[in-house]
């Protein structure tokens, strides 16, 4: 099983790019999922401590939390968590339950949040021992907050930004990170440009996928 970890500035055409790879019956792209990039990615090697209140705890995150409510894991699911597993093994295992109920000939897992370019050092040891693909889109500053200014959340209606400073601050350490990661990983760096002009098919040849 291969897994593909997509990180991105809001507003950067991640999801275009996410459901270009779900077009593939190889690839299997999960619904949002911060919680489960929280508390299993920030210490992927610390042991996965099982019993019934770590149970309860995961199941209580897929009956509560909106994003996780669309993965519709059961108890059952729980039941079969692995013993002596890593986080990051329980990780894999969640998807792998996910991937199996809705497209189970798929070879390959994407997985997509914001936050994760400041937990890829941490996987650089599993990543070089691993089936681990990372990819970055960068789309150009001027044109994320452009669109972070015309998006407003639903429950504030405010807009996603209305500092451009802050958002270049934030781009620019964005982009720093994934560039400094190119030198010591396998992270692919990906423009909305270049979707749109290829769609699919060198996408996950480029990204060593195939």
């Amino acid at each position: 099983m291969k897994l593909i970890l997509l990180t991105y500035i809001n507003r950067s055409g991640s999801t275009f790019l996410a459901n270009l790879f779900s077009k593939s019956p190889d690839i299997l792209v999960c619904p949002e999922g911060e919680v489960l990039m929280n508390e299993l990615l920030v210490e992927p090697d610390a042991c996965f401590i099982p019993g019934e209140e770590r149970k309860n705890k995961f199941l209580g995150f897929f009956m509560d939390d909106p994003k996780l409510k669309v993965w519709e894991l059961t108890e059952n699911d729980f039941e079969t968590f692995p013993k002596d597993a890593s986080n990051f093994e329980i990780f894999i295992f969640i998807l792998t339950i996910y991937k199996n109920r809705i497209k189970p000939g798929a070879s390959i897992i994407l997985f997509k949040a914001e936050r994760l370019i400041h937990l890829f050092d941490n996987l650089i040891p599993l990543a070089l021992t691993s089936n681990i693909y990372f990819l970055s889109i960068i789309r150009d500053c001027r044109g994320v907050y452009a669109s972070q200014k015309g998006t407003k959340f639903t429950d504030s209606n405010k807009s996603m930004s209305q500092n451009p400073v802050e958002t270049a601050i934030n781009w620019k350490i964005h982009v720093q990170k994934a560039f400094r990661l190119k030198k010591v990983m396998k992270i692919q760096l990906i423009k909305p440009s270049f979707l749109v002009l290829d769609l699919r098919g060198s996408i996950i040849s480029t990204t060593g996928l195939r």
